[in-house]
Order: structure tokens, then C-alpha cells, then sequence
């Protein structure tokens, strides 16, 4: 076999080599963010039965709390108590549903109590952005509380 005639066996073999290794690489990629997505939905499906599941244990006492059967005091008390006591397991470890004020004063943070009354406007999760800030926006974009208005903000 001449050298010409090895270098081009050589190129050969180093083009397989690549496309073996290159294409289990890029497919491997592919399910990774189909397995990202799906990891997200799955959480915004988590978070949305939360969600729906606070808002209808709530529901009864504010209107309650409407007819005048129960003081806003008590109303406040008794959804901060049934909030708190929402903890669960999810496929993402430890949970809970929190409650907070417009003006971002935490009312019901059941993992850490000793935020509860104090100011966490500028609460920000892994990426960045502003927890308390960006659920406010969603609540005045849908003042009549829909239990979907978590979805704008995810």
C-alpha cells in the first residue's frame, strides 16, 4: 500500500471515527432537552395542582369572610395556618406553598418561619429572577384570582 493510499485510509477512518462519536453526542443532546422540557412541564404541572389545591382550601373562608361570618383577622389566621401546614414531596425533593403581601412582606413561609414578617421583595430564585415581584405581577394581571394565573409567570 502506497502512503497516499494509507492517508487517505487514515482520512476515511477519522471521518467514521468523528460521525460515531459526533452522532450518538448530538442525539444524546437532543434528549437531554426533550428531557429538560418535559422536566418543566412536569413542574408547572406540580406547582399548577398546588396551586388549584391552596386556592380552593382558601376559597371557603374568604367567603366567609365576605358574609361576615368570620373576621378578617380569624380569615387570615386560619388560611395562613392551612397553608403552612401545605408541605408535600414532589420528584424535586421537599415542598411547600408560601403566601405573601403586594408590598412583598412574607406571611406563611413554612420551611423558613423566620421569614415570615419581614420584607422579600427582592427574593430571587436560581435564575435570577424576582419570586415575590414577578407573582405580584400575575395577581394584578388577573385580580379575580384565577387559580391559573401562576402559568404567566412561569
Amino acid at each position: 500500500m502506497s502512503k497516499k493510499q494509507i492517508r487517505v485510509w487514515i482520512a476515511i477512518l477519522t471521518l467514521y471515527t468523528l460521525i460515531i462519536i459526533l452522532f450518538p453526542l448530538a442525539f444524546s443532546q437532543s434528549i437531554n432537552k426533550d428531557f429538560t422540557q418535559h422536566m418543566v412541564r412536569q413542574r408547572q404541572n406540580s406547582v399548577s395542582r398546588m396551586v388549584f389545591l391552596a386556592y380552593n382550601t382558601a376559597e371557603p373562608l374568604i367567603d366567609q369572610l365576605k358574609r361576615g361570618e368570620v373576621s378578617a383577622e380569624e380569615a387570615r389566621k386560619r388560611i395562613g395556618d392551612l397553608v403552612r401546614a401545605m408541605t408535600y414531596e414532589d420528584e424535586f425533593g421537599p415542598n411547600y406553598i408560601f403566601m405573601s403581601a403586594y408590598d412583598g412582606i412574607m406571611l406563611v413561609q413554612p420551611f423558613e418561619p423566620e421569614k415570615e414578617g419581614t420584607n422579600q421583595w427582592l427574593l430571587q430564585d436560581a435564575r435570577g429572577r424576582y419570586i415575590i415581584q414577578e407573582l405580584v405581577k400575575a395577581a394584578k394581571t388577573k385580580p379575580e384570582g384565577s387559580p391559573r394565573s401562576h402559568r404567566d409567570i412561569f
